[in-house]
């Protein structure tokens, strides 16, 4: 079985908590998925409110905003990433263009690995996602709902008019 090639990344947050992320270069935004903010703790850097993305794939509901310190390493200050957080996404978390363009990402697919120029050259090798559990089992993914702070889940379902 051949591993997924496409590149994704560790980052980490504030509290520690990691997370792979795809870096996506056909990507104008950031996006992380709703489930991902809870399980990892992030509401409080969660803001709410409802607009639409516009891709390849259609459009997309955007239930929120994640203003949350991100770094390559747990041993560093991380810079503020903003994300505008799915409801339902294919994915845990992308990082757009303009990401790497601020951390002056370059991206060698033939090696499998990036350079954050903007951080002396770090150089990060990619995620190989067959070594990584990813939340791709609903029932996980329930677990993590039921498991949400009861103030959250209220707040979701009011911004999905679920309530």
């Amino acid at each position: 079985m051949e591993h997924d090639k496409r590149p994704y990344i560790e980052i980490y947050f504030e509290n520690h908590e990691k997370l792979i992320t795809l870096l996506d270069t056909g990507a104008e935004t950031n996006v992380i998925s709703y489930s991902i903010v809870g399980f990892l703790k992030l509401d409080n850097y969660f803001t709410p409110f409802k607009t639409e993305l516009r891709g390849i794939g259609g459009k997309k509901s955007i239930i929120g905003n994640l203003d949350v310190p991100v770094s390559f390493d747990t041993g560093t200050t991380g810079t503020i990433v903003s994300f505008r957080v799915m409801d339902d996404n294919e994915y845990e978390a992308i990082l757009g263009i303009k990401f790497m363009e601020d951390y002056g990402i370059v991206i060698n697919v033939n090696e499998r690995f990036i350079i954050v120029e903007k951080q002396e050259s770090l150089v990060i090798p990619f995620v190989k996602l067959d070594q990584y559990k990813k939340f791709e089992n609903e029932y996980l993914l329930k677990q993590v709902y039921r498991d949400f702070p009861t103030g959250l889940l209220d707040l979701h379902e009011a911004v999905l008019g679920t309530a």
